[in-house]
């Protein structure tokens, strides 16, 4: 259970982290979205790992 809540925070952490980036300063849109779209490939990169890490656990 705690194996797939941190894929979970892995995939939501940088859309909170812009949207909250979003809220306090909202003159800096250009350069948020350029770190959200990198944070967001690494941690889509992360869950994939963790997923094959459970399956691979599970067998």
């Amino acid at each position: 259970m705690m194996e797939m809540l941190r894929i979970v925070l892995f995939i939501f952490a940088p859309v909170i982290a812009y949207r909250l980036c979003l809220l306090l300063l909202p003159s800096v849109i250009d350069w948020l979205y350029i770190i959200y779209n990198i944070l967001l490939m690494i941690s889509l990169w992360f869950a994939a790992y963790f997923i094959g890490e459970i399956k691979k656990d599970d067998i």
